[in-house]
């Protein structure tokens, strides 16, 4: 199964930002995590092409633990759709980041059975760079105003 796995590079420099960590520094990261990872799964369901089933704006889902948080879409063409295949793919996967780039290129060719190739319809790249600004901008504001 074909998987998102998308990580924020770079946040130590985040936490290096802030003045003075507070007592209760772990509750308010996992709750920015929380609304970030809520936010950016209600904006991938927003972008996400919608096919009869709505299997794939279904399987699009985040957690929160320990100052962690995941953002996944658990069907399995969803990389096919964020991509797109072929022509398309090689088109569209050279205006993304460099390490997304890496990532994306393995899916350039059709899954089994696919006949031609087909556009891209990104839907969770763009949800989760929007709210990374935000989840970084939130998280300065709450972790320098304590």
């Amino acid at each position: 199964m074909a998987a998102f796995n998308l990580n924020i590079k770079n946040f130590d420099k985040v936490f290096q930002e802030v003045k003075n960590y507070p007592e209760n520094f772990n509750k308010i990261i996992n709750n920015e995590f929380k609304a970030f990872g809520l936010l950016t799964v209600a904006d991938a369901k927003r972008l996400c092409p919608t096919g009869d089933s709505g299997r794939l704006k279904n399987s699009i889902i985040s957690s929160t633990s320990d100052l962690k948080v995941s953002i996944n879409v658990n069907a399995d063409y969803a990389v096919y759709v964020e991509f797109g295949i072929k022509e398309y793919a090689a088109r569209y996967v050279p205006t993304l980041p460099l390490e997304i780039q890496e990532y994306a290129i393995q899916f350039k060719t059709s899954p089994p059975g696919a006949k031609g190739g087909f556009m891209a319809q990104p839907f969770l790249f763009p949800a989760f760079e929007k709210n990374k600004i935000e989840l970084i901008k939130n998280l300065k504001a709450q972790l320098n105003a304590k």
